[in-house]
């Protein structure tokens, strides 16, 4: 999710080896809402109808009335001379199975002119990013910045994508968001390329790929070692090469000194961002300011080799360079045959170099710790298992995320279908090791995949208070299941399509100012669950309620998007919309989706 979300970055994995490799796309959730709002007012059918936040158009002059033969190419040339937008519902239809589920088709909200190329098998996708943090007094069109790192199996590499936007304020779902995909180091958008308008692909004509440059696909050191220096005849070779299928990644950034904080907005000299020209990292004693020094890493787990290898991606998220792989570890995690099979990867503590990594396994219930040092340097730890706590059965580790203390972990274990809340608070005595000691399980629906920890407003003695909630996807059943990891209790599942893997929300996702906090977190100035004055609660100023950041489909003064979670489902090759806006009638349900379903098929 883009931090001001309004759009998802999705990766699309080529499993069938159908084509030369696999993408990134950017999808325009924006507009998305703006076709189903406008297709649950007025239909798809042929005749003029509408108004003026969804256009008045008639279907039958559509793209879509030539049919599901014509190319994307065809129906734009058709529907040339018209805001293409408001075309948008003409592509919609009711779901066969529940009426209530619009299904859009995908090419719609895909911005397909900013496609990028990489290779195949892509694994987790991580943004780091950080905005301004006095939007207000950030000029119109300012040029924004995010990068997208993906762990691709195929190549092994970790690629770097660079995604530029300009600011606007108060943009509706038919407007875009002039967002642009780059994928070579060398020949990175100035500020000003951003900040000018994005022109229009012109009607009926080809869309091409952006294509990566070797230096934004990082699978070696960029330095050389004699492969034998008793005899420099044999030549030299890279100083670490990047093992086989990078699977799980997590980026960590913060201050390598004990005590030292990091704010938002002191990559920046401007006096409206940074009014007390404070440094990267920071710690005030009495009236001295020292400095400290920033960090920002990578680090990914290899399934076949069981290895975790770091990257360094320099002093800077707004000015992003390609990673630079530091260290590569020996196997973390064995069986007693041989097999590895490193899965998820998380810190205990983010921005905390003193804390314990950890590393689950897709064959066994062991998880294995190591700990960072400076100059993203991989120092091995302890390994400890979880299963015999509360089970004889081996369990499968797909996931684990850690709350923003460090207290509590939260894993996904896809057979038995359950997850584990385990107490992750640090001994006594000044010891830096954890508990490590599963509490409570809660039984969850078939093959748990993925999960993702926010923060939630519930009633509770007359007051709304912010309560922890961890959604998970059940790649076998097609479900989301929503548990409460306070009282242990499963609160409920919602449908979401065949397949489900990755998730994404558009609230709750980050308690700091910092967005140090769980990557792809939004902003709190469009987080549908927070206000203006909790966002300057965390030091982030937002613009006015005219044309403010909040995701609005049908333009300024209108409702702004509500919460949501968006799904990927693998086998249908679509991505579900839920509804977790607890005022909604369709509370917990799937209301949307981007992309129609494949048809299943018959064996």
């Amino acid at each position: 999710m883009d931090p001001l979300g309004d759009v998802l970055y999705a990766t699309n994995t080529n499993a069938d080896l159908s084509f030369g490799g696999s993408t990134v796309v950017a999808v325009d959730i924006l507009r998305h809402a703006r076709a189903v709002e406008c297709f649950r007012r007025f239909g798809s059918d042929s005749g003029v109808v509408g108004d003026s936040f969804c256009g008045q158009v008639s279907c039958g002059d559509s793209g879509a009335a030539l049919g599901v033969s014509a190319t994307l190419e065809e129906t734009e040339a058709k529907e040339a001379g018209q805001r293409v937008a408001d075309y948008d519902r003409c592509y919609c239809q009711r779901d066969i199975d529940d009426p209530t589920v619009v299904s859009c088709e995908s090419q719609r909200f895909v911005l397909s002119d900013q496609t990028v190329k990489i290779g195949f098998f892509p694994g987790e996708l991580q943004l780091l990013a950080e905005d301004p943090p006095n939007w207000l007094a950030l000029p119109e069109r300012a040029a924004l910045r995010r990068g997208l790192l993906i762990a691709v199996r195929g190549d092994p590499s970790i690629t770097l994508i660079e995604s530029a936007r300009p600011l606007r304020r108060g943009r509706a779902g038919s407007d875009s968001p002039e967002l642009r995909l780059g994928c070579d180091s060398s020949s990175r958008l100035s500020d000003a390329d951003v900040a000018a308008p994005l022109a229009a692909h012109p009607a009926g004509t080809r869309y091409a790929l952006t294509q990566c440059s070797g230096s934004n696909r990082v699978n070696r050191t960029p330095d050389d070692v004699w492969v034998n220096p008793d005899d420099e005849s044999q030549g030299t070779r890279p100083r670490f090469e990047l093992p086989a299928e990078p699977m799980s990644i997590f980026v960590d950034r913060g201050c390598i000194e004990p005590g030292f904080r990091h704010d938002r907005g002191t990559f920046l000299s401007d006096r409206s961002q940074n009014p007390t020209g404070k440094p990267p990292c920071y710690k005030v004693e009495g009236a001295a300011v020292q400095t400290g020094t920033y960090y920002q890493y990578l680090v990914s787990s290899h399934l076949p080799t069981g290895q975790a290898s770091a990257f360094d991606l320099g002093k800077s998220p707004v000015d992003l360079q390609a990673p630079v792989l530091s260290d590569v570890s020996g196997s973390l995690i064995s069986t007693t045959d041989g097999r590895t099979g490193a899965f998820a990867i998380a810190p205990r503590k983010q921005g905390d170099l003193t804390q314990s990594w950890f590393v689950t396994s897709k064959l066994t219930s062991t998880l294995s710790t190591f700990r960072l040092g400076v100059g993203a340097k991989i120092v091995p730890g302890l390994l400890f298992g979880v299963s015999s706590q509360f089970t004889n059965a081996t369990q499968d580790v797909r996931s684990i995320v850690f709350e923003p203390s460090g207290d509590r972990a939260y894993m996904a274990l896809f057979q038995p279908p359950a997850l584990a809340v385990m107490d992750t608070r640090l001994r006594g005595g000044g010891s830096n090791i954890p508990v490590n000691q599963v509490t409570s399980v809660v039984n969850l629906c078939a093959g748990p995949s993925r999960q993702v920890i926010a923060k939630v407003p519930r009633y509770s003695m007359g007051q709304v208070v912010m309560t922890t909630r961890i959604f998970v996807t059940c790649y076998l059943s097609g479900q989301v299941a929503e548990v409460d990891p306070d009282t242990g209790e499963l609160v409920g599942t919602m449908q979401a399509g065949r397949g489900p893997l990755s998730i994404a929300l558009n609230f709750g996702t980050d308690e700091t100012a910092t967005a140090i906090g769980y990557p792809g977190a939004v902003d709190p100035c469009v987080d549908p669950l927070r206000s203006n004055s909790d966002a300057a609660k965390l030091g982030v100023t937002c613009p006015g309620t005219g044309n403010d950041l909040r995701p609005r489909p049908l333009g300024p003064g209108q409702s702004q998007l509500p919460p949501r979670a968006y799904v990927s489902n693998y086998l249908d090759n679509t991505i579900s919309v839920l509804d977790l806006d607890p005022r909604s009638p369709s509370y917990r349900r799937m209301v949307a989706r981007i992309g129609l379903p494949s048809p299943k098929q018959v064996q």
